[in-house]
């Protein structure tokens, strides 16, 4: 895709070529070779994060924020290269009009004719290639606006997606103060329990050897020790609930990964769609052209709507990437506190 892009600076380039000082188009080939830079740079990043690579955490946050610097400053450049861009706009259009009020409107179809055409042939002619481009182009912008609300929609469905994941992160911490806290309350009454087992033992012994002066100590002992055992295993009852609970909440954490799939997969058709776009913006340029000659007035509009719907692509593109990267970030944070709440029972279970 970042080919396309280079492809359609070097048309641009070109169809300004021959109207506008060196020094101007000598600029213009700079900021263009500075932005088919930057684009290959950021779609070297995308394409890597999209290939799942597992790196620390200090490296996603690295290329986090190279990306973020490079989109920064493609921004930038397109801004400037788009006053650059009006710039040669008027300039050929200014040259142009000469030629025209030089030459009168004389259009030499083919090599070997020296066929002139009235001004009303003339008028007609770009009247028509005029009305034939301008409804290719509302096409065109159409169908890219369409793309733009469906990628809107896609957006909107992983934010929701995330609050589902963020509220499964809530209850799940949640479950783990319980547990911990069982954890707590069982540590404490078997430490009290071995402690009544230790009175017990002792007096025990001592109604061994004095009779039965402990008797109603022993039986007092006995009865405690039947209610910790109780509550001890109510406890137990308790945390095999919370377990139960936390497995099933670890289910719905993957069905929305799955979930996540699915939007992967429209985020894949969605790009599809841009590309068609592409290739129709840049057949609509070729055409542009194709008869610069034959309507030389128009050569401005025309890119003017040509560049609109480059924008509009350019920012579907931008708020794909932006999903894309969100959608991957969350995924790992959800993975990683899934695991750490395992490890976290896990250890708890082994104690």
């Amino acid at each position: 895709m970042d080919n396309m892009i280079k492809h359609r600076w070097r048309e641009l380039a070109k169809s300004f070529g021959n109207h506008v000082d060196p020094e101007k188009t000598e600029q213009l080939k700079r900021t263009k070779s500075e932005i088919e830079n930057n684009v290959t740079r950021i779609f070297k990043l995308i394409k890597n994060e999209e290939q799942g690579k597992k790196e620390d955490s200090r490296k996603d946050s690295k290329n986090e924020s190279e990306l973020v610097g490079l989109i920064e400053n493609f921004y930038q450049q397109y801004q400037s290269l788009y006053a650059l861009y009006d710039h040669l706009v008027g300039e050929s259009g200014r040259i142009v009009r000469g030629k025209k009020e030089r030459k009168g409107f004389a259009l030499s179809p083919s090599s070997s004719d020296s066929e002139y055409y009235s001004s009303e042939d003339v008028e007609g002619n770009n009247a028509k290639l005029e009305n034939e481009h301008q409804k290719l182009a509302d096409s065109i912008k159409h169908e890219a606006n369409t793309e733009n609300s469906g990628v809107a929609d896609l957006k909107q469905k992983l934010v929701s997606r995330n609050e589902e994941k963020e509220a499964i992160n809530s209850e799940y911490m949640q479950a783990l103060r319980k547990i911990r806290q069982a954890d707590n309350i069982d540590k404490d009454l078997k430490n009290e329990m071995d402690e009544r087992v230790r009175e017990l033992s002792a007096l025990v012994e001592a109604h061994e050897a004095h009779g039965n002066e402990s008797s109603a100590r022993v039986k007092e002992l006995e009865a405690q020790l039947t209610g910790f055992k109780i509550e001890l295993e109510s406890l137990c009852c308790q945390k095999r609930d919370l377990e139960a609970w936390k497995e099933g909440k670890a289910a719905e954490a993957k069905q929305l990964g799955e979930k996540n799939i699915g939007l992967h997969a429209r985020v894949f058709e969605l790009e599809i769609g841009l590309k068609g776009k592409e290739d129709e913006i840049s057949d609509l340029q070729k055409k542009l052209k194709e008869n610069e000659d034959s309507s030389a007035s128009k050569v401005s509009d025309l890119m003017a709507q040509a560049s609109n719907l480059q924008v509009e692509v350019d920012s579907l593109r931008a708020q794909k990437g932006e999903l894309e990267q969100k959608m991957v970030s969350k995924k790992n944070e959800s993975l990683a506190q899934v695991k750490g709440l395992r490890d976290q029972v896990n250890g708890v279970q082994r104690n």
